[in-house]
């Protein structure tokens, strides 16, 4: 595998950790785990490098604030569930940074 980058959790460069593991699954499906020794984060080797879209741009103060009102009303219990606030947050965070939802494919039994 090429060099690993900093760890995605707390950035550090140092040496890392690789374990070799076997799922206890039917296939006895076998692959590298990296751990970090700074923080303790873990995953497979073939996801280490692999990062979040860098088109991603950091929240302005004005959408902050947008969130925390969020909070404060989840907090407040405005919302009725924790189901429809998770959604409610997860729907400004998309907002924010111009995500659309995608349609929920899934059935639910």
């Amino acid at each position: 595998m090429a060099d690993l980058l900093p760890c995605p959790f707390c950035g550090d460069d140092g040496e890392k950790g690789i374990q070799a593991v076997t799922m206890m699954n039917a296939e006895r499906t076998q692959f590298n785990r990296v751990t970090c020794r700074c923080c303790g984060a873990m995953c497979p080797e073939m996801n280490w490098n692999r990062r979040a879209s860098s088109s991603l741009q950091p929240l302005t103060d004005q959408q902050i604030e947008g969130l925390a009102a969020e909070v404060w009303a989840i907090a407040q219990g405005k919302y009725g569930s924790i189901s429809a606030a998770v959604d409610r947050i997860a729907d400004s965070i998309r907002a924010a940074h111009g995500i659309v939802k995608q349609a929920d494919t899934g059935s639910q039994t």
